[in-house]
């Protein structure tokens, strides 16, 4: 009986092998011995940030700065030199994106919004966006407006958290989600809206669990599990949820919009989108806003960039310069030379501000907040490094190592702003090895209000309260474990207001 399981194994092994093995050139990027049907067994594996970069850095160190893996029945290439994720990003053949249909759960697999999408569909949709984000105030002063309502909004919340250990609170993620909602569907929402702040818990659970969601696109046998198997695996009842609450949030909002529509005075994005819809009824060959569902992709992708990347960095930068009272004097003392107390921050002070927006900077570099990136896709073979990059494989930017590599870092493993500073004392921004939106035509279309966004809220919050770790404690500056995004760790802080301190 055994000989028999074992020659069953044997031969079910050498099936699969028969059926995946692909030839490939024989000048593809050296890497991780790979296995028949399953790919690189233990390669870049952990659901863990920090064992994730970990491994990331052992590939490197042993295969060079850029190395195949294989994970299931998908290549994928792995860039961690700033001068190879240039090339390829610039590439028009390293534009598409990878093919995950978990990506496309609210339209039951078919390709749809701004992130996930490729060529003209993609192309038309994110022209579109920045056209009406501009025109809406994106970079303005009426967003400027925008902003610092709520940015002193939140400074009132933060009031009532003083002097006694308090964790960074939820207010930070509906602030940020009110900025780009404001654009998208001109409306915000108070922090205790419960239909907001369950929905921001979900997709956190998404994020946490998209590991084990995306198996499905490298194994697609796992498609043949019995449903409760996929829960229990692959925890597809989150991303069941996760779509039946947005599909009402987003048919809500869509019905409230088209409801009130007037075309000659568009308020936002929505409004825009539902006017295109209807014009290209004209056009049915059109590939773009054609229906309902393509704005309900989009709105989803819209919203849930607009609440996370900047309010994670927002959170770490407070947990930096808390970790860091040096760093936080300094900034202290800045705004303190620039602004009465009594006077608010404006666009007319970021050139008089150089250590802020440098501290800000340095928390993008040091906190890697998308350690790859979005995955890319090449669309045909290409050569990058002096190897061929046979088409269909996925690409990643490792911007992470990039972001520490000595080649354009001085001790990068040190959070030191100063380094944005230059002999001036004025601020210095680096372009090279730099990319915490992205890189290529792929950049990220929020990048400007996200830095103003920063900009703005990290003023008010730092020239009104100081932060401290609770007396005798070390905060933990580790991310959590979750994967290929670094989130901070909820913990206390001493949260003071300023005019009741001593001199710092």
């Amino acid at each position: 009986m055994l000989v028999e399981a074992i020659l069953l194994l044997f031969v079910a092994a050498l099936l699969i092998y028969l059926v995946t093995k692909e030839n490939l050139p024989d000048n593809v990027p050296k890497g991780p011995l790979s296995f028949p049907g399953l790919g690189s067994l233990g390669s870049l594996g952990s659901l863990d940030y920090a064992l994730y970069l970990s491994d990331m850095r052992r590939l490197r160190d042993k295969y060079g700065d850029i190395f195949l893996m294989k994970m299931g029945s998908k290549y994928m290439v792995y860039l961690c030199n700033y001068q190879l994720v240039k090339e390829a990003f610039s590439s028009p053949h390293v534009v598409d994106r990878a093919q995950f249909k978990m990506l496309w759960f609210l339209t039951d697999g078919v390709p749809a919004g701004v992130l996930f999408t490729d060529g003209e569909q993609w192309s038309t949709l994110r022209k579109f966006l920045l056209r009406q984000m501009r025109t809406l105030g994106m970079g303005k002063s009426y967003m400027e407006d925008v902003i610092m309502k709520e940015a002193r909004k939140l400074a009132k919340d933060f009031e009532k958290r003083v002097d006694k250990p308090a964790r960074i609170p939820k207010s930070v993620e509906v602030s940020v989600l009110n900025i780009v909602w404001r654009l998208v569907a001109n409306k915000d929402y108070e922090y205790d809206d419960k239909k907001v702040i369950d929905l921001m818990d979900l997709m956190h659970q998404w994020f946490a669990y998209t590991g084990p969601m995306v198996l499905p696109d490298f194994f697609p046998i796992l498609n043949y599990l019995p449903k409760f198997l996929r829960n229990y695996l692959l925890k597809e009842h989150i991303l069941d949820e996760l779509k039946k609450k947005c599909i009402e949030f987003t048919k809500e909002t869509i019905e409230e919009h088209r409801a009130n529509l007037d075309c000659d005075n568009p308020l936002d994005v929505i409004d825009q989108y539902l006017i295109e819809i209807d014009e290209q009824q004209k056009n049915p060959n059109g590939p773009q806003f054609k229906s309902d569902l393509d704005l309900t992709a989009t709105i989803f992708d819209l919203f849930r960039a607009g609440f996370d990347t900047t309010s994670s960095t927002l959170r770490w930068l407070i947990l930096y310069v808390a970790s860091h009272p040096e760093v936080q004097r300094k900034l202290h003392e800045e705004i303190d030379s620039v602004l009465r107390s009594d006077e608010e921050i404006s666009l007319n002070h970021k050139d008089s501000l150089p250590y802020l927006e440098a501290t800000i900077y340095e928390t993008h570099r040091y906190c890697s907040f998308a350690m790859a990136g979005l995955f890319h896709q090449t669309s045909k073979d290409i050569q990058l490094g002096g190897h061929t990059i046979p088409k269909g494989t996925h690409v990643y930017a490792c911007q992470a190592l990039c972001h520490e590599d000595p080649n354009y870092w001085k001790e990068p493993e040190k959070f030191q702003p100063e380094r944005f500073i230059d002999e001036n004392g004025k601020f210095k921004p680096q372009k090279e090895s730099f990319m915490p939106f992205g890189i290529g035509r792929r950049q990220c279309i929020g990048e400007a209000l996200a830095r103003m966004e920063l900009y703005f809220f990290f003023a008010i919050i730092l020239q009104k309260f100081h932060f401290a770790p609770p007396e005798g404690v070390t905060l933990d500056l580790e991310p959590k474990q979750e994967p290929l995004v670094h989130y901070c760790k909820d913990q206390d802080l001493i949260i003071t207001l300023r005019n009741t301190r001593p001199e710092e």
